[in-house]
């Protein structure tokens, strides 16, 4: 972990604030509450779609394989990437029954809570989606990802370890491009995306056209916001003395 920890900089693209020295939490949060006043304040003909996802079991659903694969993809050499192996798959747990041990589980995917080299390999495989995303992203007359800015670029997604954001247009062929990239990155990672949890949101000039198309494609209840986003909420409307009504009752 010590070894690997300080080139997460360099491999890591800047849409991933999570675990990586140098980056913040803060970061995607005020980048967040841009967007959303952009999606409040926009006008025009194109609607837009954000969408938070959530990730089913993120840590014990990744493939060793998929592991595997994308460390020998970044250049590590095999040796390197052997240890690395070998700290995951030598786990087995084991099952308390009536108190005594009901010998050993040998698992064969998945990455522990709480060893301190599963972050770093978390956000490593995680970065194959944002590759992904940007690549789709960088095509000519792509719609995914949003611009804050004309001279900014385009940002397809942000990522917290599994707290997962995407942006695309409210149009069929742009949410079939997200939906296929997620299904293909689903069957590489073993990762699930639970889209019953999930959440979307347009727009303001959004028709009940676009909410429809969209919430079909991704099967996502369309919702007026995002709720809270890395544990703050991000606010769509201009904030009054309500907003913070929540912030005041646990204070007291």
């Amino acid at each position: 972990m010590n070894k690997l920890r300080p080139l997460l900089d360099r491999l890591v693209s800047p849409v991933q604030s999570a675990f990586i020295p140098g980056r913040s939490i803060h970061d995607n949060i005020l980048i967040t509450t841009e967007l959303m006043h952009k999606f409040r304040l926009v006008k025009g003909k194109t609607a837009w779609v954000a969408l938070k996802l959530d990730m089913e079991k993120a840590y014990d659903r990744l493939e060793w394989d998929f592991i595997r694969a994308c460390l020998q993809q970044y250049g590590f050499h095999n040796r390197f990437i052997k240890l690395i192996m070998e700290c995951i798959t030598i786990t087995t747990h084991s099952v308390l029954v009536n108190e005594e041990l009901a010998g050993m589980i040998k698992p064969t995917r998945g990455i522990r809570q709480g060893d301190p080299l599963s972050p770093c390999v978390f956000i490593l495989c995680m970065e194959v989606l944002s590759s992904m995303l940007s690549s789709a992203a960088q095509k000519a007359k792509s719609r995914v990802g949003i611009e804050l800015c004309p001279v900014a670029g385009r940002i397809p997604c942000l990522l917290f370890a599994d707290d997962c954001l995407l942006f695309c247009k409210a149009d069929s062929a742009s949410c079939w491009i997200v939906k296929n990239i997620l299904d293909q990155f689903s069957e590489l990672s073993g990762q699930l995306v639970n889209y019953q949890k999930s959440v979307l949101t347009f727009l303001t000039n959004s028709t009940a056209a676009h909410r429809q198309l969209v919430a079909g494609v991704f099967n996502i209840t369309h919702n007026n916001s995002l709720g809270k986003y890395l544990g703050c909420p991000v606010l769509q409307k201009i904030p009054n003395s309500s907003t913070f009504q929540n912030l005041l009752q646990g204070q007291k």
